[in-house]
């Protein structure tokens, strides 16, 4: 019976196999550090989270961090940008929400309140990297914009529908306006918490933008159909 002659060459598989594994070890290690970072930044800030504190928390040596991501303001640019991807897709898809009216406005902000209540971490890392890194660092800032561009895109997908008896232009403006009005509500809850000493905002802090939300949605409303009402005619004219 022939013996069977060693494998020399390595096939296909073989030579997949270590460069899966390198790049596997890398996205763990790059997890790890954004989840060191991002629970170093909750607690702190971008000025106080140092390379060595990263170092510590996160068990990687400081060249696995400038490797991946070239500087402490790349990390925590990442940091937030990740937080923000994790967060808008925690968020239902619009289609499946009541048609149109109030029932919209209502399930909608539930929805999302619901999100930031099971991780409001994004909300609070996008405020800091804006308020911290801010001009200085166009990557930052970049991410700050884009998160906020996204918010507002899903804000329109939202609360559009809502807004019976107007134009498609007036309920796409509308929703614009309450996206961002309830964006910075937001935002200022999260800077609040923040200058209470909490690393983000509890589930409870952001129940007040259901209220803010229907509000602003009477207002709209009301504002617009005034606005397209004819004016009266005088009498006499």
């Amino acid at each position: 019976m022939p013996r069977t002659l060693p494998r020399i060459l390595p096939n296909a598989a073989d030579a997949r196999a270590p460069q899966n594994a390198r790049r596997r070890l890398g996205l763990r290690t790059r997890e790890r550090v954004m989840e060191a970072a991002a629970g170093l930044l909750l607690r702190g800030s971008v000025s106080a989270m140092s390379i060595s504190d990263l170092v510590r928390v996160a068990g990687v040596p400081a060249s696995s961090i400038y490797w991946h991501f070239g500087s402490k303001e790349g990390l925590v640019s990442a940091v937030a940008a990740a937080a923000v991807e994790r967060w808008l897709d925690s968020l239902p898809d619009p289609a499946i929400l009541p048609a149109t009216g109030e029932a919209r406005v209502l399930a909608g902000i539930a929805a999302v309140t619901g999100a930031l209540a099971r991780d409001a971490r994004a909300v609070t890392l996008v405020t800091k990297v804006g308020v911290e890194l801010g001009q200085g660092n166009q990557t930052g800032i970049e991410v700050v914009r884009r998160a906020r561009a996204d918010v507002v895109r899903y804000g329109v997908r939202l609360f559009a529908p809502a807004f019976k008896g107007l134009s498609d232009a007036d309920a796409r403006t509308a929703a614009e306006r309450m996206s961002a009005l309830l964006m910075a509500t937001a935002d200022g809850i999260a800077v609040n918490a923040a200058t209470r000493g909490k690393g983000a905002a509890g589930p409870n802090d952001y129940q007040v933008l259901g209220e803010l939300a229907l509000l602003l949605y009477r207002h709209e409303t009301a504002g617009r159909l005034r606005a397209r009402k004819p004016a009266a005619r005088r009498p006499g004219s």
